[in-house]
């Protein structure tokens, strides 16, 4: 092995694993290009308003072979506008989230955490109020969760996606 060849490779052995990382978020990904490879790679694009956030616990199934029962968010969302994929304005898309690993709950997304009520306290906390209106991309048999990505964000951030859709949708239909 010659020696950047061994360089090269220490020093990717020392970098730490970025699966649960944020993807990038720059020009790119906020570009027309970025918007229309996000638009290419999925079944399904809507705007939904959250309905309900609700903690549960969800299955998730390890490596190991064994059922491992973590911590959850059910997001009920409705569908108000389709720019891509089989919904239905007013169909409703329920999305379960596993808030271990690289999940993240919608109602403390920019708000702030869940404030559990305190021992001994007349009344709950109140709680922090999630974005209401998502814009998510999807493919329609995954288990689609929130996560720290572009594929799923409150539509207040995701306004360069809105901003480029319409070329987006044009370019689509000359395909």
């Amino acid at each position: 092995m010659n020696r950047i060849t061994w360089l090269a490779a220490a020093m990717s052995s020392a970098l730490p694993a970025l699966a649960c990382s944020p993807l990038y978020y720059g020009a790119e990904t906020e570009s027309f290009a970025g918007v229309q490879r996000r638009f290419d790679s999925v079944e399904s694009v809507v705007v939904a308003t959250l309905t309900q956030a609700r903690k549960v616990t969800k299955t998730l199934h390890s490596q190991f072979g064994e059922d491992v029962d973590v911590p959850a968010e059910e997001d009920t969302f409705v569908i108000e506008q389709v720019f891509k994929g089989p919904a239905i304005v007013g169909d409703t898309l329920v999305l379960t989230t596993a808030l271990s690993g690289c999940g993240i709950s919608a109602i403390a997304q920019l708000t702030g955490p869940f404030i559990p009520p305190r021992p001994g306290a007349k009344r709950a906390e109140k709680q922090p109020e999630a974005p209401r209106r998502w814009l998510i991309y999807r493919n329609q048999n995954d288990d689609t969760q929130l996560t720290g990505s572009y594929m799923a964000r409150p539509l207040f951030i995701a306004s360069s996606d809105l901003y480029h859709m319409p070329r987006v949708l044009a370019a689509a239909s000359r395909r």
